[in-house]
């Protein structure tokens, strides 16, 4: 679960574009209201793309620990 620490931006542009394209497809009667559709679908795969983006990241875990190996080799060399 420690992969799951999304940035919460993200999801609150996500969110908002949905919730933008709902009220417009909800409110307007007009052709405006397909760009409700379109933004639902932007939404859609915007979120999608982060939920993948994270799954897939680099894993920096070797990186991390090569860091704290360095550093330790010299905070207790005597």
């Amino acid at each position: 679960m420690d992969r799951l620490n999304f940035k919460s931006y993200q999801f609150i542009l996500g969110i908002l574009l949905l919730l933008t394209g709902i009220l417009l497809l909800v409110l307007l009667k007009s052709p405006i209201q397909y760009l409700g559709i379109a933004f639902i679908v932007i939404a859609y795969f915007y979120l999608v793309y982060i939920v993948f983006m994270k799954f897939t990241g680099p894993e920096d875990n070797h990186f991390r620990s090569r860091i704290r190996d360095e550093s330790m080799k010299y905070q207790f060399k005597k």
